[in-house]
């Protein structure tokens, strides 16, 4: 209980900085029964990720606008067709900063959906294997496919 308490607080926090005048914030994301009564045209402000593309449509009933961080991010494509190039590879010291091969991982995909979400190309060159960063890549695509901002993906 206290670790989803801290958690809670923390989402809390963290939206309060994203939150525009007249924005509702709820800390976890929205349901149709969390929407009802109230004013329509209410803008909720909830953590990413999205809400799946099904759910938004049967959210859009309450005739509340729901909206994340990263969502509106991506409303501001200020890095819309530019190619950007990612290069990722192992580090043979990595462990003397305490750290390991998921902290890279979890480095190079972070980076990759801001990037994403502010309307950049990736240009990917090193391996495509299935467990390789460009997968991940795809995934990262995939997952975050209802943001209003188009993406693609250029391997070379």
């Amino acid at each position: 209980m206290l670790k989803e308490t801290l958690r809670h607080l923390h989402g809390s926090a963290l939206l309060d900085r994203w939150k525009q005048p007249g924005d509702l914030v709820f800390a976890r994301p929205p349901e149709l029964a969390t929407l009802v009564g109230l004013e329509p045209g209410t803008t909720v402000l909830y953590p990413d990720p999205p809400v799946g593309v099904g759910e938004a449509r049967r959210l859009q009933k309450a005739n509340v606008r729901i909206t994340t961080p990263f969502q509106r991010l991506a409303a501001e494509q200020s890095l819309k067709g530019r190619a950007i190039a990612l290069s990722m590879s192992e580090s043979a010291d990595i462990a003397s900063c305490g750290m390991d091969s998921l902290h890279l991982e979890g480095a190079m995909i972070a980076l990759s959906r801001c990037l994403l979400i502010k309307g950049a190309t990736l240009a990917y060159g090193g391996h495509l294997g299935s467990e390789g960063y460009a997968q991940m890549v795809f995934e990262l695509v995939r997952a975050n496919n209802n943001l209003a901002a188009p993406r693609r993906v250029e391997l070379s």
